[in-house]
């Protein structure tokens, strides 16, 4: 069995262990987490492919900043660290649609123990030992990326994400994150983090009322670049239509949804625009609604509370924010 202590001739031996995955339409990337830097090196230099790209860090916590920004399809993380264990790393993760798919290989020194206790409670994480055995972790890396080409691939048929998204602006359709937040509610309640919703309509003068289209596509895409470059990856943004737009914050605490409402606010409207857009912006009503988990609530419900606050901002004159909890 060969380990991760003196690698020397394991080293002059990987290419024997590199494995090859039919991808079709893009590589398979791997993120590797542990708190011993030799341990991550030779990991990615073992699973580096032609068909597989390899990204290591050190801490749980950048592990999950960089599931949420890059998004691996297989997550290969010790269980035990100084910050985050390997296991809160997952149930961060699990929560939050954009990464709840991403597969989890956890590195412990009992595996078999982990398996018994994984089997009873129906989790789909595996596991492999700790110190490793790079056949065994290449083999189930293998069947591991396969079973994620396989499930993919059996998706393609399904209607794209891209049904789901504005033609003009690229964020989310109104429908579909009205349809998205009854599940956010939900999964808010049941792991008791709040939820903030915030809603912005951009005021403009009078001469782009009835302009023609081509101008008010691109303002409303100029805005909508704004929103995605401010917004964390878990974040749901949507465009409605009529320059309104309405943005789903997971985990975000009142003060830091009324923080970055203002931040939005002051961004559109000192933004240097095109020529053709210049003056477009001259106001930005915004509401902000706080969910508390501990209160039942439909999606419904706040939508409407959402237009509430909306009206009262606008009743306020121009640049008011109007916040209020549920």
């Amino acid at each position: 069995m060969k380990t991760l202590t003196g690698l020397s001739e394991a080293r002059l031996q990987i290419t024997e262990f590199l494995f090859r995955v039919t991808m079709t339409d893009k590589m398979s990337k791997i993120l590797i987490v542990d708190d011993d830097e030799p341990v991550v090196m030779e990991l990615c230099n073992l699973l580096q492919s032609d068909t597989v790209q390899v990204n290591g860090t050190y801490s749980g916590s950048q592990a999950l900043s960089l599931s949420f920004s890059d998004r691996p399809d297989l997550l290969v993380i010790d269980m035990v660290m100084p910050d985050m264990t390997g296991y809160e790393v997952f149930q961060a993760l699990e929560i939050h649609p954009e990464t709840e798919d991403i597969a989890v290989l956890f590195m412990v020194r009992d595996p078999e123990k982990h398996r018994e206790s994984a089997a009873r409670r129906k989790k789909s994480y595996r596991f492999t030992g700790k110190p490793c055995d790079l056949d065994e972790l290449k083999r189930t890396v293998d069947i591991m990326l396969r079973e994620l080409s396989a499930k993919k691939t059996g998706a393609a048929g399904a209607a794209g994400d891209g049904a789901q998204r504005d033609r003009i602006t690229g964020l989310y359709s109104g429908r579909y994150v009205r349809e998205r937040l009854c599940e956010e509610v939900e999964r808010a309640m049941l792991y008791e983090y709040p939820i903030s919703l915030i809603t912005a309509c951009i005021g403009r003068p009078d001469r782009f009322h009835g302009c023609e289209e081509g101008i008010t596509n691109s303002l409303a895409n100029e805005v909508a670049e704004s929103i995605k470059m401010l917004s964390r990856a878990i974040d749901i943004a949507c465009y409605e239509g009529g320059l309104r737009y309405t943005i789903v914050m997971p985990r975000m605490e009142k003060s830091a949804a009324h923080a970055f409402a203002q931040k939005l606010r002051n961004s559109l409207i000192s933004q240097k625009y095109p020529d053709a857009l210049k003056g477009a912006v001259t106001s930005v009503d915004t509401g902000v609604v706080q969910v508390d988990p501990r209160k039942r609530c439909e999606g419904e419900a706040l939508f409407s509370e959402l237009e509430m606050s909306l009206q009262k901002a606008r009743e306020g004159g121009a640049e008011q924010l109007r916040m209020q909890e549920r």
